[in-house]
């Protein structure tokens, strides 16, 4: 399965999308926390399950935009979306873009 990193973000080429996923509105994968800025898609559908794990399907080539990254473009296919992490002596926490 294919990888691919963007900012962030990180998004990972799955068979298939869990069942228990449901449709969700937009194509948001991310938004900065610091800047404003987000990670975007330009056509796809989004899924999110309950525990918040995030998933989209592309039925054609798409592409993920976001203000500080280049456009990458993404095969037809299943994905999941994962958050980078960062260590603090406080706490492990989400990467703020």
């Amino acid at each position: 399965m294919k990888q691919y990193r963007h900012g962030d973000v990180f998004v990972k080429e799955i068979d298939e999308i869990t069942q228990d996923a449901k449709p969700r509105e937009g194509l948001v994968l991310a938004y900065g926390e610091v800047t404003g800025h987000k990670h975007q898609l330009d056509a796809g559908e989004m899924f999110e399950t309950k525990d918040g794990k995030l998933y989209f399907r592309l039925n054609k080539k798409g592409k993920l935009r976001h203000e500080e990254h280049l456009t990458i473009t993404l095969p037809k296919g299943n994905y999941e979306v994962i958050r980078q992490r960062e260590y603090t002596p406080k706490a492990i926490r989400r990467v703020a873009d």
